[in-house]
């Protein structure tokens, strides 16, 4: 399980976040797909089976980050469902398309890490 304490995760920015779970080796980075694109049914898939899901936008001018949690319901047009915050419309986003999340600036520079479940 992610630890809690001060120092963990759930204390940094979107942008120390990624690179905790994706350069220190404390999270599973789920991979693309050939084509680059994210893969939306793995990660769809891990959060269905309990896995803590999180999809993490690394802002690369090192500005404000983004992060939501993955849900386990189905594919809507072929893209994840998350709940998160939502800095266009500053509210709490739940079961949102990661469309409405993300808008297409920050899909390249986002990511999807798994926390298997224990």
């Amino acid at each position: 399980m992610l630890p809690m304490a001060e120092g963990s995760p759930w204390t940094m920015t979107a942008n120390q976040m990624y690179d905790y779970f994706g350069k220190s080796g404390n999270g599973e980075m789920i991979p693309r797909m050939a084509s680059g694109v994210l893969d939306h049914t793995t990660a769809q898939q891990l959060a269905a089976e309990g896995n803590i899901i999180l999809a993490i936008y690394n802002n690369p001018s090192g500005g404000q980050g983004h992060v939501v949690f993955v849900t386990g319901n189905d594919l809507q047009d072929g893209k994840v469902i998350v709940d998160g915050y939502n800095t266009r419309t500053k509210e709490i986003g739940e079961t949102d398309n990661f469309s409405v999340q993300f808008g297409p600036d920050r899909v390249p520079a986002a990511d999807f890490f798994c926390n298997k479940k224990t």
